[in-house]
């Protein structure tokens, strides 16, 4: 009972900074973006387009950097591997001028959209339940704030 009020109050806190304001204009957004839906080779391509859509550009920065931080607790990806994927996403984010709190209320949201997620996935919901006891303990608003973007 603890955890899920935690958990409500993340998502209070988490709903509360994406509506704060309305961001940067929108532009064009996969809304799905994560490392299973790039296509990399002499180009770089994009699948899965079935979301796509205007938004925040804050909001694929936020779900690429989430997912490439998944990938590292999951032990899929070594911590080298992670960090020259988050230098990306930090590289990108300057590109466009993506503001922080606007990332970190985006990255607060896909930490709470993919523990809900892997908890259906049963090699993965022991991760998931972790991630859902940090939440309860620390909003992932709070964490990502406080982490820098």
């Amino acid at each position: 009972a603890q955890v899920r009020l935690g958990v409500e109050r993340a998502l209070d806190i988490t709903v509360a900074a994406l509506l704060d304001d309305a961001g940067a204009p929108a532009v064009p957004s996969h809304r799905d973006l994560h490392d299973k839906q790039l296509l990399v080779g002499e180009g770089l391509g994009l699948l899965d387009l079935d979301t796509a859509a205007r938004a925040e550009p804050e909001l694929d920065l936020a779900n690429l950097l989430e997912h490439v931080r998944l990938r590292g607790r999951q032990g899929l990806w070594s911590p080298a591997v992670v960090a020259l994927g988050e230098e990306g996403v930090r590289r990108a984010a300057e590109r466009v001028g993506a503001d922080p709190r606007r990332l970190a209320a985006y990255r607060a949201a896909t930490r709470l959209r993919l523990a809900g997620i892997y908890l259906f996935r049963p090699r993965w919901a022991g991760l998931a339940r972790t991630e859902l006891e940090r939440v309860a303990s620390a909003p992932p608003l709070m964490r990502a704030l406080s982490c820098g973007s």
